[in-house]
């Protein structure tokens, strides 16, 4: 049994998030206008499916979060942030904004 590739993973994860959360809009895409997506964006909604779907320690909101995990990921204010469990709070420790997931992923 051949293992797919991360990115065949994330093409097919994004495009369940996408046809649930706007069937309108994306519930006639395939894998393949997911694919051809700029890589970018595909990192940037994949991290917000990630999210929506409370997986893999991403959350839309910090207050969704459970008290103690070493660190956690949540999308606001068009930043995915990165916050860190330090003494008995979460404390905010980096983002990225969208340009900067452009700038790092690239086309």
């Amino acid at each position: 049994m051949s293992s797919l590739s991360f990115d065949t993973e994330i093409n097919n994860y994004v495009l369940k998030y996408l046809r649930e959360k706007h069937p309108d809009q994306y519930g006639q895409w395939t894998v393949e206008d997911v694919r051809v997506q700029p890589r970018w964006k595909r990192v940037w909604t994949w991290w917000s499916a990630l999210c929506y779907y409370r997986e893999d320690r991403h959350f839309q909101r910090l207050g969704d979060a459970p008290d103690g995990l070493k660190a956690v990921r949540v999308i606001e204010d068009k930043e995915c942030k990165t916050y860190e469990w330090c003494d008995g709070k979460y404390v905010y420790r980096q983002g990225i904004t969208k340009d900067e997931c452009r700038d790092i992923y690239g086309l």
